[in-house]
Protein backbone atom coordinates (compact mmCIF):
# COMPACT_ATOMS: atom_id res chain seq x y z
CA UNK A 1 0.00 0.00 0.00
CA UNK A 2 1.10 3.26 -0.72
CA UNK A 3 1.66 5.86 2.20
CA UNK A 4 -0.36 9.07 2.12
CA UNK A 5 2.93 11.36 0.72
CA UNK A 6 2.99 8.80 -2.13
CA UNK A 7 -0.60 9.37 -2.65
CA UNK A 8 -0.48 13.01 -2.88
CA UNK A 9 2.93 13.71 -4.40
CA UNK A 10 2.58 15.74 -7.48
CA UNK A 11 -1.63 16.32 -6.71
CA UNK A 12 -3.29 19.57 -5.91
CA UNK A 13 -4.34 17.45 -3.27
CA UNK A 14 -1.90 17.17 -1.02
CA UNK A 15 -1.59 21.13 -0.99
CA UNK A 16 -5.55 21.28 0.09
CA UNK A 17 -5.13 18.79 3.04
CA UNK A 18 -1.79 18.25 3.82
CA UNK A 19 -0.68 21.87 3.79
CA UNK A 20 -3.19 22.31 7.07
CA UNK A 21 -1.75 18.88 8.88
CA UNK A 22 1.85 17.64 9.16
CA UNK A 23 0.59 13.77 8.20
CA UNK A 24 1.30 11.91 11.19
CA UNK A 25 1.80 7.75 12.26
CA UNK A 26 -1.90 8.09 13.53
CA UNK A 27 -3.32 9.71 10.15
CA UNK A 28 -1.33 7.00 7.96
CA UNK A 29 -2.61 4.12 10.75
CA UNK A 30 -6.35 5.38 9.98
CA UNK A 31 -5.67 5.36 6.21
CA UNK A 32 -4.30 1.82 6.19
CA UNK A 33 -7.61 0.85 8.30
CA UNK A 34 -9.72 2.45 6.14
CA UNK A 35 -7.92 1.27 3.17
CA UNK A 36 -8.01 -2.50 4.58
CA UNK A 37 -11.52 -2.12 5.07
CA UNK A 38 -12.77 -1.09 1.85
CA UNK A 39 -10.47 -3.35 -0.69
CA UNK A 40 -12.21 -6.32 2.20
CA UNK A 41 -15.38 -4.99 0.88
CA UNK A 42 -14.72 -4.45 -2.65
CA UNK A 43 -15.62 -0.80 -2.59
CA UNK A 44 -11.93 0.19 -3.64
CA UNK A 45 -12.80 -1.73 -7.28
CA UNK A 46 -16.12 0.39 -7.86
CA UNK A 47 -14.08 3.52 -7.08
CA UNK A 48 -11.34 4.99 -9.09
CA UNK A 49 -9.31 7.12 -6.78
CA UNK A 50 -10.67 5.25 -3.59
CA UNK A 51 -7.31 5.81 -1.49
CA UNK A 52 -6.91 9.55 -2.45
CA UNK A 53 -10.81 10.09 -1.34
CA UNK A 54 -9.86 8.39 1.93
CA UNK A 55 -6.46 10.40 2.63
CA UNK A 56 -8.17 13.47 2.38
CA UNK A 57 -11.28 12.39 4.07
CA UNK A 58 -9.00 11.50 7.08
CA UNK A 59 -7.16 14.69 6.90
CA UNK A 60 -10.58 16.82 6.99
CA UNK A 61 -11.40 14.37 10.25
CA UNK A 62 -8.06 15.92 11.24
CA UNK A 63 -8.92 19.62 10.86
CA UNK A 64 -12.64 18.78 12.33
CA UNK A 65 -11.06 18.23 15.51
CA UNK A 66 -10.73 14.16 15.59
CA UNK A 67 -8.00 12.54 16.82
CA UNK A 68 -7.88 8.81 17.37
CA UNK A 69 -7.10 6.89 14.49
CA UNK A 70 -10.41 4.17 14.65
CA UNK A 71 -12.32 7.56 14.29
CA UNK A 72 -10.49 9.07 11.15
CA UNK A 73 -10.45 5.73 9.59
CA UNK A 74 -14.24 5.82 10.09
CA UNK A 75 -14.79 9.21 8.48
CA UNK A 76 -12.27 8.35 5.87
CA UNK A 77 -14.76 4.83 5.13
CA UNK A 78 -17.93 7.12 5.23
CA UNK A 79 -16.54 9.22 2.39
CA UNK A 80 -15.74 6.62 0.19
CA UNK A 81 -18.83 4.64 1.20
CA UNK A 82 -20.71 7.51 0.46
CA UNK A 83 -18.92 8.58 -2.83
CA UNK A 84 -19.30 4.57 -4.31
CA UNK A 85 -22.95 4.73 -3.59
CA UNK A 86 -23.43 8.77 -5.82
CA UNK A 87 -21.19 7.06 -8.43
CA UNK A 88 -23.59 3.80 -8.29
CA UNK A 89 -26.59 6.17 -8.70
CA UNK A 90 -25.47 7.66 -11.27
CA UNK A 91 -24.58 4.83 -12.58
CA UNK A 92 -27.97 3.65 -12.86
CA UNK A 93 -29.55 6.96 -13.93
CA UNK A 94 -26.80 6.83 -17.11
CA UNK A 95 -28.20 3.14 -17.72
CA UNK A 96 -31.80 3.90 -17.31
CA UNK A 97 -31.30 6.51 -20.07
CA UNK A 98 -29.94 4.46 -22.32
CA UNK A 99 -32.44 2.16 -22.40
Amino acid sequence: MRTAIQLFSGSSSFSECGGMYQWDDDMEAALQIAMNYLDGTGQTQLLKDASISAAIAVAEARKAGIHHRIGLANAAIKSVERETAQQQKADLGFLKLCD
